[in-house]
């Protein structure tokens, strides 16, 4: 016989199949023996979505599916068919759109608070609705989006069928901070009707440098690449301090700004004044000089402000999430239907930005919304107030 003088492991990752299971919920009905006509029925918990059999955790599976996977509905109905489920694709929507209905005075206080900050980000994306009063299926819908950055970050998002003045002014209201956002020209004339303050987006000035760039190298223009490239020098300087300040104090912040960044932007405005009657106005480099200057002097709003961002990539990567789903599902059906949505990545992504597991708050959310009462019952549940309250699992913002 041998002996045994050592041994290898491996380790191999196995996965379980999800599985449901159906539980049963029972209450009693009681007579009093002595009165004829005396009956008491036991309590059980209050449902979300009454008369229906759709569990707080059947609902936070749906919508993580498809708000946080982009998984559209109608591939959902053939995962619960290979389990053995019947449920289809027109039953979830109708519980999504009554879920979302549910949620309203969350989302009334979610953007009542977001529009207490004196700093905010604001964004817009597009969203087709198929089913939209005086509008063809064809025409762009839009999906508004306000950020809050911090030690409370929100983003909420608003579903409004255009992209008017009249749509920003329902999304800020009487908003009076300071605003940043692109060089979108509602922005501008909200701000003289409003009186916030507006702060632009630098990265979208690196866009239009960084795409002259691109233009200049395929075409083999030399004189036109050094300007590209002598204005990404500029704010490839401004970005590098940004970095090395991100987990400074905010007074600490603001003078190193003051000492490091001024006197960039002092040379970048220089630059641009210098170069702009040497530059052809219609080439990809004049457009960005032309849209940099046109932005002067807002964007030195950030020098004076700690709490200000250099540029708007808070919101753009809130925003990203929904542009993947978007692409999957591609539209939405309703008005309805596109306000759930609204709801729906509102919560999923201001929990993520919280560090609380999104499919965990959700299902909290959905067993808990049927209890609340008061106020006081709605702000435990907001996604940054949540894990002071509950017993939550914390999570990663992934990249």
């Amino acid at each position: 016989p041998l002996v045994r003088i050592g041994s290898k492991s491996i380790e191999k990752l196995e996965i379980i199949p999800a599985k449901a299971l159906v539980k049963e919920f029972v209450t009693f009905t009681y007579k009093c023996p002595c009165c004829e006509n005396h009956f008491e029925e036991s309590k059980r918990e209050p449902d979300v979505l009454p008369k229906s059999f759709a569990s707080p955790s059947l609902l936070a599976h749906i919508v993580a599916g498809k708000f946080i996977d982009g998984m559209p509905l109608y591939r959902q109905e053939r995962i619960f068919d290979r389990l053995g489920i019947e449920l289809n694709r027109t039953t979830m929507a109708r519980w999504l759109i009554k879920l979302a209905e549910k949620l309203r005075s969350l989302m009334n206080l979610m953007q009542e608070d977001l529009l207490t900050s004196s700093v905010i980000h604001v964004d817009e994306t597009e969203i087709q609705v198929l089913d939209e009063p005086h509008k063809k299926a064809q025409t762009k819908s839009y999906m508004w989006v306000v950020g809050r950055r911090g030690s409370e970050p929100i983003v909420f998002f608003h579903y409004h069928p255009q992209r008017s003045t009249s749509a920003a002014l329902q999304v800020l209201a009487e908003y009076m901070g300071i605003v940043i956002a692109d060089g979108y020209k509602v922005y501008e004339s909200l701000e003289k009707k409003l009186g916030f303050i507006l702060a632009p987006c630098m990265a979208h000035i690196r866009r239009k440098f960084w795409e002259a760039e691109k233009i200049a190298k395929r075409e083999i223009k030399q004189g036109t690449l050094v300007l590209a490239s002598e204005a990404l020098a500029f704010i490839k300087k401004l970005y590098a301090i940004e970095d090395e300040i991100h987990d400074e104090p905010p007074d600490r912040r603001l003078l190193l700004r003051q000492e490091k960044s001024k006197s960039i932007m002092d040379a970048f405005k220089a630059w641009l004044d210098d170069k702009e009657s040497r530059v052809l106005p219609s080439s990809p480099t004049g457009k960005a000089i032309s849209y940099a200057l046109g932005q002067w002097p807002k964007m030195l709003v950030f020098l004076d402000n700690p709490d200000v961002a250099i540029d708007n990539n808070f919101l753009e990567s809130a925003l990203r999430p929904f542009v993947v789903g978007r692409n999957a599902w591609l539209f939405s059906q309703s008005v309805s239907g596109a306000e759930s949505s609204a709801a729906f990545y509102s919560l999923v992504e201001t929990a993520k930005r919280n560090l609380i597991d999104p499919y965990e708050y959700l299902e909290l959310v959905f067993k808990e919304l049927p209890r609340c009462q008061t106020v006081d019952d709605y702000n435990r549940l907001l996604p940054y107030q949540a894990s002071k309250h509950f017993p939550l699992k914390p999570c990663q913002l992934s990249k």
